[in-house]
């Protein structure tokens, strides 16, 4: 499956720039897929006023809660800004949340997190080299 089939994400242009450097790596790439699936299945689990299903709540503690989890937001005191051109929104969003590997290096892909009110699809702003390790 391919990042531009998950339906409740909206997927930065500006990617591609912060992959090209990178050499492609199988197994890196589906990692990638892989949280970007489990971001998208999340997102999906909300009910009418944002607030999570069941599903959602359990994906939640699964990937998002805990020492180990698959996401987590950075705890230094970087803003994480990011551009992201949006007829609907502000052209610049702040990103701390991401998802994480350490395959191939220290990868992450930063996303908007929580959701702005009335906001459905999550923004995925950026996929690539740990920010605070380049």
């Amino acid at each position: 499956m391919h990042a531009s089939t998950k339906q409740n994400l909206l997927i930065s242009k500006d990617i591609i720039k912060y992959l090209q450097p990178r050499p492609f790596h199988l197994n890196l790439a589906e990692r990638c897929l892989q949280l970007l699936d489990l971001l998208d299945k999340l997102a999906g689990e909300t009910d009418a006023n944002g607030g999570w299903t069941e599903k959602g709540a359990a994906l939640y503690r699964t990937y998002f809660v805990g020492r180990s989890a698959w996401f987590s937001s950075e705890d230094t005191d970087d803003d994480f800004v990011f551009s992201f051109p949006d007829p609907s929104g502000p052209g610049k969003i702040q990103c701390p949340w991401h998802g994480k590997t350490k395959m191939r290096g220290q990868f992450r892909i930063h996303f908007e997190w929580p959701r702005p009110v009335g906001q459905k699809v999550v923004k995925v702003v950026y996929i690539g080299m740990k920010l605070t390790k380049q």
